[in-house]
């Protein structure tokens, strides 16, 4: 949705600690850059995060580095982006059929999984939405997520959820216009596999069979 959509670039690959992700828009280009050191969840939240300010075009001089995306420090840029991510993926009267009083953990395992998001995200959510109380949002932000799906009979999609770590995810218009640069011969085989994360072997034998190209 974000490239289709809304012109956005994405890039999901691994770059170990140190950040969540960034947006960064020059002379007409827009790409955000997504961290896959954590769960397809956080992964898809952290898009969302980035689509605002690239929606908002909040960006300081370009260039917008979110290193956690829950430590906002009161940043009003920050908070309305981690308000329209959880609006964007958690819709409130979704949220609602699936949280009742009295409010039970294996609830917010249901919010966690129908809508693909992170405990975190999760927690943050239901407070704002009034449908936890502080003492119930730090007792969610506290537990570990296994635990919460084991709890709830979610193990399955827990590890789902954890398989996406260290995925790596093109944005499609980019390696669409690097593969037909392949085919055409404008583009050699080692600049195209290594954007694509493989060997120059792996990617002859995938364009072979993809695109009826011989190396």
């Amino acid at each position: 949705m974000a490239e289709d959509q809304f012109g956005l670039n994405v890039l999901v690959d691994y770059f170990g600690d140190g950040f969540d992700g960034l947006c960064v828009h020059d002379d007409g280009f827009a790409l955000a850059v997504v961290n896959s050191n954590g769960p397809e969840s956080r992964q898809r939240f952290t898009i969302a995060h980035e689509l605002c300010h690239h929606l908002t075009n909040d960006l300081e001089d370009g260039l917008r580095v979110d290193e956690s995306l829950f430590a906002s420090g009161g940043n009003p840029s920050e908070m309305r982006a981690n308000a329209f991510a959880a609006h964007l993926l958690m819709p409130p009267s979704g949220v609602r059929g699936l949280v009742g009083q009295p409010f039970l953990p294996e609830m917010a395992a249901a919010v966690q999984y129908s809508f693909g998001a992170s405990l975190l995200a999760v927690a943050f959510h239901l407070g704002n939405l009034r449908l936890i109380d502080d003492r119930w949002r730090e007792q969610l932000r506290a537990m570990a997520v296994i635990q919460l799906a084991q709890m709830a009979g979610r193990e399955a999609d827990y590890r789902a959820d954890d398989a996406a770590r260290r995925r790596l995810i093109l944005p499609r218009r980019l390696h669409r216009a690097a593969l037909d640069a392949f085919v055409v011969g404008d583009l050699g085989v080692g600049p195209v596999a290594e954007l694509r994360g493989e060997s120059d072997d792996e990617f002859l034998v995938w364009a072979e069979e993809n695109l009826g190209v011989r190396g």
